[in-house]
This record gives C-alpha cells, sequence and structure tokens, in this order.
C-alpha cells in the first residue's frame, strides 16, 4: 500500500520551513496541503504571511481572502491583509483589516491602531472599505499552482563556519530524501542507508555521521519525523519520517530483516517460535504500511523485502 501525505502533513512540514525562515519552500508545503484540501484555512492564513514576507503582496492578499472565506474570524488573515494594503497604500481596505483584526482579539492590530492615532497617521482619515464583498468573489478562484524549488545539494558542501546553519540545512535535505524515498521505504529507513544515499547525493558532504544524527534530533524536536530508534538488542538504528504503528511483534521482525533486508516466514517461526497467525498477522502490518514488500516465485517461495533496510534492491526493482 502506497502511503500518501495528508494535509496536515504539508502543513506541519510548511512551519518547519518557516521556522528556518525558508519561505519559498514553506509556500510550496502550505500550497500542497491546499491542493489536498482546499478548506485548510491555516494553510492559506500562513501562505500568506510567507508572500508578505517576499513582498508580493497581491498574492498574500488573494490567500488572506481565501482563508477569510473559510473562516471569516481568522484573525492571522485579517492581520496580514491589514498589512498589505497598508503597505500598497490602501488606507481604507487597511484600516478595515485592522479595525477588525482588533475585534478578533488581535494585539497587534490595536498596538497599531494605537501608535497610529498616536503620530496622527493619516491612516486613521481615511473611510474605512469593507472587503468582504471581495472575498466573497474569491471563494470559486481555482489557487495558483507553485512549482516546487528543492534544497540545492550544494549547501551542504559549503563551509560557512556556520554549524547551527547547516545542521537545519541539512534537517531540510533529510526530509527531502526521506520524502523521496517514502513510497519504496514506507517512512523507515535505516540509518546507515541513509547515510549512504545523503552521501550519493551530495558528494561532497561535508558533515559526519553525528551532524546527520543531531539533523534528525533538529527534526524530532519540532516534531517533523517521529524520529531516530534503535532495535532491541541491536546496534541497528532506523529512521522513523513518517508514523508508523509500531508493536512489539512488528519490531521483531524488522530486527530480523535487518541483517539481509529479507526473509521468510519459515524464518520468523525459527527465530521467534511463533505460530503462523501471529507471524502473518506482523508481516501484513509492515506490508500494509508498505515497509515489506512481499514477492512470490516459484524458485524461492514468497519472500518480504524490507527496501528501506536494503536500498540496494529497491534500486534493482526500478
Amino acid at each position: 500500500m502506497e502511503n500518501e501525505h495528508t494535509a496536515e502533513y504539508w502543513f506541519d512540514l510548511g512551519k518547519y520551513h518557516s521556522s528556518l525562515k525558508n519561505s519559498r519552500n514553506a509556500i510550496i508545503c502550505y500550497q500542497k496541503a491546499i491542493d489536498i484540501d482546499p478548506s485548510y484555512y491555516q494553510a492559506w492564513s500562513n501562505m500568506a504571511a510567507e508572500l508578505f514576507q517576499l513582498k508580493e503582496y497581491a498574492r498574500a492578499i488573494d490567500a488572506c481572502k481565501k482563508a477569510i472565506a473559510v473562516k471569516e474570524d481568522d484573525v492571522h488573515a485579517w492581520l496580514t491583509l491589514a498589512a498589505c494594503y497598508f503597505q500598497l497604500n490602501e488606507d481604507g481596505k487597511a484600516l478595515f483589516c485592522f479595525q477588525k483584526a482588533e475585534k478578533l482579539g488581535s494585539l497587534k492590530a490595536k498596538r497599531f491602531l494605537q501608535n497610529a492615532s498616536k503620530l496622527d497617521d493619516k491612516l486613521l482619515q481615511a473611510k474605512p472599505v469593507d472587503v468582504l464583498a471581495e472575498v466573497s468573489k474569491e471563494k470559486n478562484k481555482k489557487p495558483e499552482k507553485i512549482k516546487e524549488v528543492p534544497l540545492p545539494a550544494e549547501i551542504l558542501t559549503q563551509n560557512t563556519g556556520n554549524h547551527e546553519k547547516f545542521i537545519q540545512d541539512l534537517a531540510g535535505y533529510l526530509l527531502q530524501i526521506g520524502n523521496r524515498l517514502q513510497k519504496d521505504t514506507g517512512g523507515v529507513i535505516s540509518f546507515l542507508e541513509l547515510f549512504s544515499r545523503l552521501q550519493e547525493d551530495v558528494p561532497g558532504f561535508r558533515g559526519t555521521p553525528a551532524d546527520v544524527l543531531e539533523a534528525l534530533g533538529y527534526l524530532e524536536t519540532n516534531n517533523m519525523i517521529v524520529g531516530v530508534k534503535k532495535l532491541e538488542d541491536t546496534n541497528f538504528s532506523v529512521v522513523e519520517f513518517v508514523p508508523v504503528d509500531f508493536t512489539p511483534d512488528v519490531q521483531d521482525v524488522l530486527k530480523i530483516a535487518s541483517e539481509s533486508g529479507k526473509l521468510t516466514a519459515d524464518e520468523v517461526a525459527k527465530a521467534t517460535s511463533w505460530d503462523e497467525f501471529r507471524i502473518k498477522r506482523a508481516l501484513v502490518v509492515l506490508e500494509n504500511k508498505g515497509i515489506a514488500r512481499k514477492v512470490t516465485s516459484y524458485k524461492d517461495g514468497t519472500r518480504w523485502y524490507f527496501p528501506g533496510l536494503n536500498l540496494k534492491y529497491m534500486n534493482e526493482k526500478k
């Protein structure tokens, strides 16, 4: 079964890129969330804020209106909309939006209007222009598709002397690798294979395994991946990029598979003394999560392959 990313996944990934001040990639992720769920007003609102940072005010206004069309009391969208109109010197619309945000409880809007009053800003002399009529026109517009701009590998070969920035860039690139391999691995990849793939992608990679672990820790702290898990009684670690409903049985099967990246039901039985039902139940979980691939042939019978633990097999099947 192929794992599909959810709107929530892309929204969280957008917030991660926002935390790195990477507005372009944040916008891409928010757009992907919207493509899945056009009513995801938080994604519209956050995307508008990123577009504002890039001074793309027209697109930011459109995104704000989309958010408000779904949820009229989205204070964050009203505040961003007010800021956009203010930058464009559309004082009547800006004043209406600031007042709307203030009524919805925005302290930022309240302070802005107070400061404007102290400075006798011309904004307060404008006649408020109700933009809700314009919002209703936005409801049926199709969202603009945004071309994805991946994080370049070159950033991991340059020695800037800023370790924190390097770790953050590395974290973003590891996410790209995890996303790219998710269809083939089910989101569970051995640390050694991940590091190997990173070195293949970036021949001049100047980091170490410790750096990769630190970057993965950064992703885990920011709730962008499940984390790195060391299988019990082994020195084998796997990286869980997406949540997997692990049970003790499933973890035991993974431990058995970690040596060669493949196994049979008989090999599991010999290693665990489980009955057939218990073995198949664990294997079905791994199949459904896309972590294991069931292959039956006349010569070898039925085997389960684990591409995330053995990427060589994955490449051979392409």
